[in-house]
């Protein structure tokens, strides 16, 4: 069985009304506090790394799927890291020409580009990166994607604090974004919100992380 075929089956069994269970109150903490598993896991799985999951049962009819979920699997590949430089061989102040040349953005898909600012889709961890006349100032990330602190989607405005405020280059820009000084780049996250808790007790996530030149904007 494929991977799309298994996360078919799986997909019909959650959302089937069978399990359809009353939230905890601690449940959004709890999926945050699993996220780094949850990437380890499929980073293992896109990477070709030995599987995480194994089937060790197929049961057809009513009874859906059985499966075992093996812990001491060997670790996949870690997160790339984002440093204050880059990420990946892409680094802010890279011309455009350079970066498209190595492989680590592509044109976009119109085919156009402008010199002033443009946006370039990125590969592997990259989901963006932005040029102001012809060289790279913004590179934005995705979840696979770590600082060298550990920081990543998903974390909360306390990891930040936890990571950042006593080096004092802690800053908040507005209700939903956060700035990390590093010198000639820093650190941009986006937060679902700054206040310490909603009225669920949650804390507010990290939903965006990115790298920009301190001294050109795009």
């Amino acid at each position: 069985m494929s991977h799309d075929q298994l996360d078919d089956r799986l997909s019909a069994l959650f959302d089937g009304p069978a399990l359809d269970l009353p939230t905890r109150d601690d449940a959004a903490d709890t999926v945050l506090g699993r996220v780094r598993r949850a990437r380890r896991r499929r980073r293992a799985l896109k990477a070709g790394a030995p599987a995480l999951l194994a089937v060790v049962a197929l049961v057809t009819g009513l009874t859906g799927l059985t499966v075992t979920l093996h812990d001491d699997d060997p670790p996949g590949p870690g997160p790339e890291v984002l440093t204050a430089s880059g990420i990946g061989g892409l680094n802010i102040g890279m011309s455009v020409d350079e970066a498209e040349s190595a492989g680590l953005i592509r044109r976009p898909e119109d085919g156009t580009t402008v010199k002033v600012c443009q946006e370039y889709p990125g590969t592997g961890t990259v989901k963006a990166a932005f040029a102001l006349n012809g060289v790279i100032v913004r590179i934005v990330v995705d979840a696979f994607s770590d600082t060298p602190e550990g920081i990543h989607l998903g974390d909360t405005y306390t990891d930040l604090e936890k990571a950042y405020r006593s080096g004092g280059n802690l800053h908040r820009v507005n209700a939903e974004k956060v700035r990390v000084d590093l010198g000639a780049t820093r650190y941009e996250f986006t937060l679902e919100a700054l206040e310490p808790r909603d009225s669920a007790g949650r804390l507010p996530a990290v939903i965006g992380m990115e790298l920009t030149s301190t001294t050109q904007t795009c």
